[in-house]
């Protein structure tokens, strides 16, 4: 696998001069909180979310990450490079959150009743409104996250922004805003690649998610190994080389005890055995840097790779599905049962058979 395709310098700072221009030209003004606390891709994938419908609905898009659980000192800058305005108002870390009545926790001390956050918001929006002067209205997160996140947004919204080649309905096409908008800073493009590349990946393989840790408080049963073998089977896939993103090398190993003839690759350490969020909130910051700038590179591995099989089950599939063109991925649900028919999984088997052949002619 070649290094991360990211835009040039060039083309990030006309696509930013251009964002900027749209940007100031609205009325209203959203600062986004990322980073409050939720998964990764949680918190990305629900900035990306909120990008798209500040453009749909004429909002100026700006962000608030000096306190991001996944940054250390630099906020935004730790992992990313700047691609709007940043706000650094430090109201923003107890009164923009969000969901409307969710309570907030100080170390120590119990959660704050629902009021006392609506006060920092009140406070928040006062400040901001002096600071800026020409602010007509402001929004904080919890003014627009249901409403982005929703499934009436993202499915029923036709959204047609040149800039990104975005044309079409939200959830298939936000994605093409993550080059952008999530685009690597030098010293993290840097290290991912340095890891993609410890692996000697070949040119052609496939990609699996199968997430272990605290996503069985939120699903019923998590999606085992047997159960993807099971469907990798019944669609006939020719897999020789199967990438594993995951979070627990317990599904490593049984993948490679399964399939002893599979060259199995993966960036997940022998000693991980699932994913906790709170833990990893509350871990040496040295670790998490490390562990998130893994996860990025199997992010990338993934939207490289032959085919995906996704896993539903996790918010980082969403934006895979979104970026993986159709006949490049695949997905089982919580059942087991495929969401794509196996008569399609097995024309998408014919059609890597095919391109393997093509390639090695």
């Amino acid at each position: 696998m070649k290094n991360v395709d990211v835009y040039s310098d060039e083309e990030f700072e006309r696509l930013k001069q251009s964002y900027a221009k749209m940007n100031n030209s609205f009325e209203r003004t959203l600062i986004f909180h990322v980073g409050t606390g939720a998964g990764l891709y949680s918190e990305l994938g629900g900035m990306l979310e909120a990008m798209m419908w500040c453009y749909v609905n004429q909002v100026k898009f700006t962000l608030y990450a000096d306190d991001a659980t996944f940054a250390d000192k630099k906020g935004w800058n730790e992992f990313f490079d700047e691609f709007c305005e940043l706000n650094h108002n430090p109201l923003n870390k107890r009164g923009n959150y969000r969901f409307k009545g969710q309570m907030i926790k100080i170390k120590g001390i119990l959660p704050f009743p629902v009021i006392l956050p609506a006060i920092f918001s009140v406070f928040l929006r006062m400040t901001e409104k002096f600071r800026g002067g020409a602010i007509v209205k402001l929004l904080l997160t919890q003014d627009v996250f249901s409403k982005s996140i929703s499934n009436e947004f993202k499915l029923e919204t036709h959204v047609k922004w040149d800039d990104f080649g975005i044309d079409g309905t939200v959830w298939p096409e936000y994605a093409k805003l993550k080059k952008f908008a999530l685009r690597y800073n030098s010293e993290t493009l840097k290290e991912i690649n340095k890891k993609i590349q410890s692996l000697n990946l070949p040119e052609n393989y496939t990609s699996v998610q199968i997430r272990g840790g605290d996503k069985i408080i939120e699903h019923e049963k998590l999606i085992d190994v047997h159960e993807i073998l099971d469907s990798i089977d019944k669609w006939e896939l020719p897999i020789k080389n199967l990438f594993i993103f995951t979070d627990d090398y317990r599904k490593v190993e049984a993948v490679k005890k399964a399939r002893p003839s599979w060259n199995i690759y993966t960036l997940c350490r022998e000693d991980e055995k699932g994913y906790y969020v709170d833990a990893f909130n509350k871990s040496e910051w040295s670790r998490r840097r490390e562990d998130i700038v893994k996860v990025f590179a199997m992010v990338e591995i993934c939207l490289n790779s032959d085919l995906h099989i996704g896993c539903p089950q996790t918010c980082v599939n969403n934006i895979i599905r979104s970026a993986k063109s159709p006949e490049k991925y695949l997905e089982l649900n919580d059942t087991g049962v495929t969401r794509k028919d196996f008569e399609e999984g097995k024309k998408i088997s014919a059609e890597i058979r095919k391109s393997e052949e093509t390639n090695c002619c």
